[in-house]
């Protein structure tokens, strides 16, 4: 079998879908969260829409998911938005709204820290370049 390829050294998108993770566990929020990635979500909002307690959702989470809410939901938003940057003709303000983080800097932001490496610290000399 042959892994998807882009022309132009892109990177192949594959819409992750949400699974029963477990019976009775966060796979319907999780779900709902995703469709409504552009309104005012945080884990208060969340635990409400499981019926369940902050502390309770915020345990459920690392348990099913290995992480914090609030970490998912970023997570989340950057993927929605690379998707949509990707694959449509939206500006980066439309697609900062559509997927909840309000503005063109602050999607910028998460984007830039989703795709950081390990630099050397600040002030840190790079090694000379190699001669050929």
């Amino acid at each position: 079998m042959v892994a998807p390829h882009r022309e132009g050294g892109q990177a192949q998108f594959i819409p992750a879908a949400v699974t029963a993770l477990n019976p009775g566990g966060l796979a319907t929020t999780l779900q709902w969260a995703l469709e409504h990635l552009d309104e005012p979500l945080d884990a208060a909002t969340l635990a409400a829409h499981a019926g369940l307690s902050p502390r309770t959702l915020a345990r459920r989470f690392t348990e099913e998911l290995g992480q914090p809410p609030g970490r998912w939901l970023t997570g989340q938003r950057i993927a929605r938005a690379r998707e949509l940057l990707e694959t449509t003709a939206l500006s980066v303000e439309e697609v900062a709204g559509r997927v909840g983080f309000g503005g063109a800097a602050t999607l910028r932001v998460h984007l830039r820290r989703a795709a950081t490496t390990t630099l050397p610290p600040t002030g840190a000399r790079s090694p000379p370049p190699r001669a050929p």
